[in-house]
């Protein structure tokens, strides 16, 4: 098997649960968020897939029941941290990455200066600042929502101005640039969303996260709520995402 593309995090981490599952279900929103943290928080991919396989293993041993389902990605949370632990044990007294030691960010970044050329970059990046001029014109009265977006549109034409001068397309750089308008933006649509509401959808993540509260430790139980929050107030001003992850 191939190594996993860097930025095909989400999808594989999607199909590799499905496939696993042995039936086609829909990731919730939660699953989603919960993705989005493991990706916030740098856990390789690979680690994430052999969390995924390692919780199917253990159920398909303890399941009698073949009409018994896993249901949500949260099922293989415990075992993705466990992985994820045995992985920077690993790694305690290793060279740094960059230093041409193995590892899962060397070939995988790679990769994704192969997969981004300057041309997919600017083409993703200029769909990407026609949505925002298209949600300026719908939130054009909202103060906050609508300075964010003028803020965020011109730094866009920042960045693809410079892709055009200099014909080079960094990851790293880009990635780090996008995730700061992208932060401006959220914490704007945050501010525009009442008390009353911000509540509502906290306690929306409360509720589907219940059953897994007491296998998750408080602070990737908190992560996980925000990053929920953060995507469900995104999905609510249909805010599209610019990380290059998206591309």
């Amino acid at each position: 098997m191939s190594e996993p593309n860097y930025f095909n995090y989400f999808t594989e981490i999607e199909d590799e649960f499905v496939r696993r599952r042995g039936r086609h279900i829909l990731i919730s929103p939660l699953d989603w968020s919960l993705i989005e943290m493991w990706k916030t928080r740098g856990i390789p991919l690979d680690v994430v897939l052999r969390g995924i396989n390692s919780s199917f293993d253990n159920f398909d041993k303890a399941s009698r029941k073949r009409s018994n389902k896993v249901n949500s990605l949260l099922y293989c949370q415990q075992a993705v941290e466990a992985q994820y632990e045995q992985y920077c044990g690993a790694r305690v007294g290793s060279k740094p990455e960059g230093d041409g030691s193995s590892g899962e960010s060397s070939g995988e970044k790679s990769d994704a200066v192969t997969h981004l050329t300057p041309d997919a970059v600017k083409f993703f990046l200029t769909d990407r600042r026609q949505d925002l001029n298209n949600l300026l014109e719908r939130y054009k009265d909202v103060p906050v929502v609508s300075e964010a977006l003028s803020r965020s549109i011109e730094r866009l034409s920042l960045i693809l101005d410079t892709l055009s001068t200099t014909g080079e397309a960094s990851p790293e750089r880009l990635e780090s640039d996008l995730t700061q308008i992208e932060s401006i933006l959220f914490e704007a649509l945050k501010e525009a969303c009442d008390a009353e509401e911000l509540a509502a959808i906290r306690r929306e993540g409360q509720s589907q996260l219940k059953r897994y509260r007491a296998a998750m430790s408080k602070e990737i139980y908190e992560q996980t709520l925000n990053t929920f929050l953060a995507r469900t107030i995104r999905d609510k001003f249909e805010l599209p995402r610019l990380s290059l992850y998206y591309l």
